[in-house]
């Protein structure tokens, strides 16, 4: 495959346009707070400034956040809308080069990597602007380009399906635990909705409760484990040992990215307890696949038994919601082990309990199973992102992509 190989200023540049606030959204306003890390896209709103203007944004153009460049925040964009000043936009002006095509050039970790040893500053790294548009492309002919770019979509398309499938599994699974749980219309010995159907509610310290369930402490539903950090002279990056979860950053939508192992570890988490980070970034709970060594920025719940797994989950995400609410305004949030066991939550009975685990245990098999298959496509993309690229691997012109 023949190429040439330009600089990214060669291709593109910085798009200076302008408009007025109240000519975009929060729908359409794209800051480094809602940008995701590891090269995620973007996510939720960001707050619009109150008044002014700000950088404008077109369709296929390609956002990157210039603070702190190892998070990886990149996005190519569907839409129109406005950007804060801290979030690069590349526009192409150059025929030789097609939008989605940059885009993946500037997707790879080389270019992060590139943007990290040329950017200033340490506590707050910032990409230099100047020596990011130095960084080298390789431009094969349009043909090609189109090719590559029909691959990689099709990868990007079957994970952002996934994604999609995992948040409508998401959403039936809060519906159905607000139905039972909180808004007590589980099904009666009948199939009736509970509480609309008459059924009897007694007083306690948490409110009105249906007969038979209590108030209880979540120590008598998990056992709570705080993780502590192996020694530092046990850490490898050769896969000996157990990988090793030292804090929030290593927890990314809900799949385990841990990025050092230890040969010592001192608190283990093993498959079916939920982990969360206690420390900085709260909550970001998620189900263990395997034993991995916790360290101390993170914390684990292990179930008394398999019928409180699933309760468990939203249980948890519900108690972290309140932490963070509690702490607001502090500095630095830290949820402790005294914390979680003395939370207070509404116990079941035992046999709704088993017909919820019963309900939702598919759901859940289903989104880990999901959640792998997101891995598998991540890691196939990024293999074969680099050889793509550079033209170490060709596309045939008959291969059906």
């Amino acid at each position: 495959m023949e190429f040439k190989t330009l600089l990214l200023g060669d291709l593109a540049k910085y798009n200076s346009e302008k408009i007025l606030v109240n000519e975009t959204n929060e729908k359409y306003y794209i800051s480094t707070d809602n940008m995701l890390a590891d090269k995620k896209g973007v996510s939720g709103v960001s707050k619009l400034p109150e008044k002014g203007k700000v950088n404008y944004y077109r369709k296929e153009n390609i956002l990157i956040s210039n603070i702190r460049p190892y998070f990886k925040k990149i996005w190519f964009s569907e839409s129109e809308g406005g950007h804060s000043s801290d979030v690069l936009n590349f526009r192409i002006y150059n025929n030789n080069i097609i939008p989605k095509y940059l885009y993946y050039c500037l997707f790879q970790d080389e270019f992060f990597n590139y943007m990290m040893s040329t950017a200033k500053g340490t506590k707050m790294p910032r990409g230099d602007k100047n020596a990011i548009m130095k960084f080298p492309i390789f431009v094969p002919e349009i043909h090609e380009q189109r090719k590559i770019v029909k691959l990689l979509s099709n990868l990007d398309e079957n994970i952002n399906v996934n994604n999609e499938m995992i948040n409508n599994l998401e959403q039936i699974s809060q519906t159905l635990f607000k139905r039972w749980f909180i808004d007590f219309e589980f099904p009666n010995e009948e199939g009736q909705p509970y509480k609309s159907s008459g059924g009897e509610m007694v007083e306690s310290e948490l409110g009105e409760i249906p007969m038979g369930w209590e108030s209880s402490r979540l120590s008598h539903l998990a056992e709570i484990i705080m993780g502590q950090s192996p020694k530092s002279d046990t850490y490898n990056n050769n896969n000996v040992g157990l990988p090793l979860i030292n804090g929030a950053a290593d927890i990314k939508n809900s799949v385990i990215s841990a990025n050092k192992y230890t040969t010592a570890p001192k608190k283990i988490g093993v498959t079916g307890d939920y982990v969360f980070g206690v420390r900085a970034t709260i909550g970001l709970v998620t189900r263990l696949d395997t034993e991995y060594a916790i360290g101390r920025g993170v914390g684990i719940a292990r179930g008394k038994n398999d019928i409180v797994d699933e309760y468990l989950f939203e249980l948890l995400n519900i108690a972290f919601e309140k932490f963070k609410i509690t702490a607001s305004g502090s500095v630095y949030l830290n949820v402790s082990r005294n914390d979680l066991n003395n939370y207070k939550f509404i116990l079941p009975t035992d046999s709704i309990l088993v017909k919820y685990h019963q309900l939702l245990e598919p759901f859940f098999e289903q989104k880990m199973s999901l959640y792998k298959e997101i891995q598998n496509l991540e890691q196939l993309r990024d293999t074969i992102l680099p050889k793509l690229l550079s033209g170490e691997i060709e596309i045939p012109d008959d291969l059906e992509v």
